[in-house]
């Protein structure tokens, strides 16, 4: 009879505590694995250089994904003047594949990004000598009040809804 009571309060409180709590997400679909990506060096020299790009595939569970397809590409870049060789790449046995990122002489930041089909990554080299990227600009967001405390309310109620299920439960109890 104490479980269906706790039971009875649990429910009714978590689903008070969760409307205070915000808004749920999930990602759909669902992920199939990971990759990371890594670089031999996360800097060149100014005058240009080749960096060592590889990226290691993973399934969900976390096992290497061998004879996965890797198209590698350059998503940013100072300039016009890096590549990459090859352009795509299959996994071996321990979910790695690789290619060569060259670069330019001009300064700031290369951005690389391995795709599979199931998965993307990417990874950055800096090429040092001017600003190495731009200053960041925040969006507006408002100007309303900041508003906090909001897990505490949602709190309370799950807890006065808990005691109400309890109570209730309790007079029939002792009624019956």
């Amino acid at each position: 009879m104490i479980s269906r009571l706790i039971i009875a309060a649990i429910i009714p409180a978590a689903l008070a505590a969760s409307a205070g709590l915000g808004v749920a997400s999930a990602q759909y679909p669902p992920p199939v694995g990971n990759c990371v990506v890594t670089a031999s060096a996360t800097t060149v020299p100014v005058s240009g250089g080749s960096v060592e790009i590889k990226v290691t595939v993973r399934d969900l569970g976390g096992a290497p994904v061998a004879g996965e397809g890797v198209t590698f590409s350059i998503a940013k870049q100072p300039g016009s003047g890096a590549g990459l060789s090859p352009a795509v790449a299959t996994t071996n046995a321990s979910g790695v594949a690789s290619t060569t990122l060259s670069t330019s002489a001009a300064p700031g930041t290369v951005e690389v990004l391995a795709v599979t089909e199931d998965v993307s990554c990417r990874t950055a080299v800096v090429i040092p000598g001017g600003a190495v990227s731009p200053a960041v600009e925040l969006p507006e967001t408002g100007g309303g009040a900041v508003t906090e405390g909001t897990v505490l309310p949602g709190i309370v109620l799950a807890l006065v809804l808990g005691g109400i299920v309890l109570a209730v439960a309790g007079a029939k109890r002792r009624s019956a």
